[in-house]
């Protein structure tokens, strides 16, 4: 909310887009009974699927996962983003409430578009890009943010971040996070190791190389562009953002040209000096962007069913934050009669 007044904005809220809006409150029934399907079960997809019940339609929501919250999942478990977990369960409590039909684990396919949907809002979120320009992206010691965040993929230090923009800068905070939880264990753990056996223990807790002062930085976001990191940060957030990574010791490097990922670390040209360099790393973790799910749309298509994208589905560079996705969802419903 401080961020839209902070912009000269009016008054708003990032996960109630009707805050602000005259029509706060008033949710005309539609015009006729009407039947919605909502693929995708992130924030765009709960939102829409909330107002348009709360619109009178009978909603079934589809989640190809086990669970609700797409993205927000993974961003709960960044350090200081715990409430993120009670957005997702004010919309789970608000669709049961509502009546909706949740259907978690549930790929749509075309049998079950070509059911008798007066209308299918698509919000299929994202998965992340994989430079093809970058030598090396399937490497075994490479992963994408999704891996680390939601699939706990475990890390070896020292990693490389690849990215610069908020998902790099939260990932890395979250690996820091990780390393000062693996510092705290390390005495228990080298004890075990002495007393055993050292192959007992994995991954780079042990090693000298994963901690402040080591000759090569412990995590290290590697962004191509000379912009800001986190330019499209709120005002509000951005700040607290760089401050938390510059007391954890994270390197910040911008303006490289990234020419390959190898066995040892990320081989980068400095623009600024003219030097070619090798970061060192043992992970490294694409962080560089998202690109929409595509596919239910060309369903809809050949069913002939009427159908909206909202969210990340929407955007051809799939940018989106929490309130261009809340908010897309709830044009989307209230435009339809």
């Amino acid at each position: 909310c401080l961020v839209f007044v902070f912009t000269g904005h009016p008054i708003g809220c990032s996960v109630n887009p009707e805050c602000g809006d005259d029509r706060e409150g008033v949710r005309t029934p539609f015009g006729r009974p009407m039947h919605i399907a909502v693929v995708g079960g992130g924030l765009a997809g709960m939102a829409a699927a909330l107002y348009a019940a709360n619109r009178g339609a009978t909603v079934e929501l589809f989640e190809q996962s086990l669970a609700l919250g797409g993205q927000l999942n993974m961003a709960r478990s960044i350090p200081m983003k715990g409430e993120f977990g009670e957005t997702v369960r004010y919309f789970e409590k608000s669709l049961m409430a509502k009546g909706v039909k949740i259907h978690c684990g549930a790929a749509v396919d075309a049998a079950t578009i070509g059911r008798d949907w007066d209308h299918v809002f698509i919000a299929t979120g994202t998965v992340p890009s994989v430079p093809a320009n970058i030598e090396g992206t399937g490497a075994a010691h490479v992963l994408t943010f999704d891996q680390v965040l939601r699939d706990k993929i475990p890390v070896q230090f020292p990693a490389v971040v690849i990215g610069g923009g908020g998902v790099a800068c939260d990932l890395a905070k979250y690996l820091a996070h990780e390393l000062e939880q693996r510092d705290q264990a390390s005495p228990y753990l080298r004890y075990v190791a002495d007393a055993f056996s050292p192959d007992l223990i994995h991954g780079a807790c042990l090693e000298g190389g994963a901690r402040k002062g080591a000759a090569s930085a412990p995590i290290t976001v590697l962004q191509r562009s000379s912009k800001k990191f986190a330019y499209k940060l709120g005002r509000t957030t951005r700040w607290i953002v760089m401050k938390d990574l510059e007391t954890a010791g994270v390197r910040m490097l911008k303006g490289y040209d990234i020419r390959a990922i190898t066995d040892t670390g990320v081989q980068v040209h400095n623009r600024k000096t003219r030097q070619d360099e090798l970061v060192a790393a043992r992970t490294v973790i694409l962080a560089a962007g998202q690109k929409p799910v595509r596919g239910v749309e060309q369903m809809c298509i050949d069913a002939n069913r009427e159908f909206t994208l909202i969210g990340s589905a929407l955007e051809q560079d799939a940018v989106v934050s929490i309130t261009s996705a809340t908010s897309s969802a709830y044009r989307a419903v209230m435009a339809l009669p």
